[in-house]
């Protein structure tokens, strides 16, 4: 078995072969194997082999400190009534955002969304989605910026999608190892400043972590991949300052039956590992199929735009189902159309 190539002093291989092992063995053993070398010499070589073959950022303390605070920021969802439930008003710095729920029930709609604000309000910022059903369509994205109020005082400004478009990439992954191999590509791309797209980015989005890791829940690598997933996205959030938003689909749970009554809720998809990535979850539902709900109701409302066209949507419900600032149960009502959301704020 051929030697691993390394670029360690040849002072170093009396004790250790490869990077790998200088990290792993322990100082004393080094020392004593290496006549003449101090244990300050070892730390600077070891922080050296972290931060240039393992892609671990090195800064002191203050330094870590003067980073955080100048790198953090918070991308508004562009709904105040959306930002009202997520924690620091916004999708922060070092936070992971789990929209859960049936499908057309508005996730995609309001992550796409958000985008658009993030790219609007911060000149130079850039935004990637990572899209597993192949559910991205520019011409609808196109549309919700081009007639959305929301967007309205910029288009004032001569602001264009095609404008916009040039700082929002997607790229499409089928399975959950292909999730792997890209997150790992853009933390390495990030860390080596490879491009201005990746230096300036400032909202990823995933969707959907439960199409791509559903066909691996119950197998022999689901642990590992989920926990792998999970350290990524939180390097990601936190120490590349990158907000991240997941999206993710519900299922079906059967709690303690009772006679006559109907015990049947939803939750979001992975199981009880996942649920522990996310720092605070947003579960999506539809009022109208809901049990209880006055089935006469419709589900379509109207509004009048600020052109004075009345413009059609569907009410979805968004409820606070975890997170620590915001009280749990938490609700609005999200209004999505084809060219607007809406989510009025709670009068304080």
């Amino acid at each position: 078995m051929t030697a691993m190539p390394t670029s360690l002093p040849p002072e170093l291989l009396a004790a250790v072969r490869n990077e790998h092992e200088l990290m792993l063995t322990a100082e004393s053993y080094i020392l004593e194997r290496v006549p003449g070398l101090s244990s300050e010499t070892l730390r600077n070589l070891k922080l050296k082999v972290a931060k240039e073959f393992f892609n671990v950022p090195m800064i002191s303390v203050a330094d870590s400190v003067l980073y955080e605070e100048a790198s953090w920021h918070v991308v508004s969802s562009g709904c105040p009534g959306i930002d009202q439930l997520l924690e620091f008003n916004g999708f922060a710095t070092g936070t992971i955002t789990e929209f859960a729920g049936l499908s057309s029930t508005g996730k995609t709609q309001l992550a796409l969304f958000s985008i658009l604000t993030s790219l609007c309000l911060t000149p130079g910022s850039t935004a990637l989605l990572i899209d597993s059903n192949c559910s991205f369509c520019p011409i609808r994205t196109q549309q919700l910026f081009d007639t959305s109020d929301r967007f309205q005082l910029f288009r004032d400004k001569g602001m264009t999608f095609q404008q916009l478009s040039k700082r929002f990439h997607v790229s499409r992954c089928y399975d959950a190892f292909e999730l792997l191999d890209c997150l790992n590509g853009l933390q390495h791309r990030i860390h080596g400043r490879a491009s201005e797209f990746e230096h300036n980015l400032k909202l990823l989005v995933l969707d959907s972590v439960g199409s791509l890791l559903a066909p691996i829940v119950g197998t022999s690598s689901a642990q590992s991949v989920l926990v792998t997933l999970s350290l990524i996205l939180r390097a990601l959030s936190k120490a590349y300052a990158i907000p991240v938003i997941t999206l993710n689909h519900a299922v079906q749970v059967r709690e303690h039956e009772r006679v006559g009554q109907n015990t049947i809720s939803m939750k979001p998809a992975l199981g009880s590992t996942w649920a522990q990535t996310p720092t605070q979850t947003l579960f999506f539902t539809d009022p109208s199929l809901q049990i209880g709900v006055n089935q006469k109701e419709s589900s379509v409302w109207e509004f009048e735009n600020r052109k004075g066209e009345t413009v059609a949507v569907a009410r979805k419900r968004v409820e606070v189902l975890k997170g620590k600032r915001v009280a749990l149960g938490t609700w609005r009502y999200l209004y999505i159309g084809k060219e607007d959301i809406i989510c009025f704020p709670e009068q304080i």
